[in-house]
């Protein structure tokens, strides 16, 4: 069974041009679609099943305020997926780094 990691907003910001990892935004795409951190692909939570294709990839998920990014990253640590989360969401990013629209 893989752990879940928590990865900062300052961590994602450091990593992101030097990764391969997965961006996965969990939010609505109404959401999405207002502002997201660049890069990342949108998965609304109630859709989460489509995550199955990536399972060999390393996934970093993110929600609004991190709530259910943890919950889903450690359902899907427990089936074996190599994920993190990004600790308090696009609010804690946003916060940090501005993004258009947020």
């Amino acid at each position: 069974m893989s752990s879940l990691r928590v990865i900062t907003p300052e961590e994602w910001h450091e990593m992101s041009r030097d990764t391969d990892m997965m961006l996965i935004d969990l939010r609505s795409q109404k959401d999405y679609r207002k502002y997201h951190i660049e890069g990342a692909i949108n998965i609304p939570y109630e859709q989460i099943r489509k995550i199955a294709p990536f399972r060999k990839k390393d996934l970093l998920l993110y929600c609004d305020q991190g709530i259910t990014s943890t919950a889903a990253g450690l359902m899907l640590a427990q089936r074996g997926y190599h994920v993190s989360t990004l600790q308090g969401g696009i609010q804690a990013y946003i916060r940090k780094y501005p993004i258009p629209g947020s």
